[in-house]
């Protein structure tokens, strides 16, 4: 797991508190896409406080859309 911190202050405790939308991004590594997901998706217990994050990153569906971007994107035709 790593964590990439942007717009974020830490208290006396060593808390971390965001200052603005966009400010963590959670990383998962693992051994495939669904182990990594499931790694950022059972770090959400150590946040508290109201935020919002997307549930879509890391699903089946998803890949593909940014492979076919990507691919596209490179100069390559779409295949149907």
């Amino acid at each position: 797991m790593r964590v990439f911190c942007a717009k974020v202050e830490e208290d006396s405790n060593g808390r971390i508190f965001t200052t603005r939308s966009r400010s963590v991004g959670l990383l998962g590594i693992g051994e495939s896409v669904h182990d990594a997901r499931s790694k950022v998706l059972d770090a959400f217990r150590f946040v508290s406080g109201p935020y919002h994050a997307r549930s879509d990153i890391g699903l089946e569906g998803e890949l593909l859309e940014g492979i076919q971007r990507v691919t596209i994107g490179a100069g390559h035709q779409r295949s149907n």
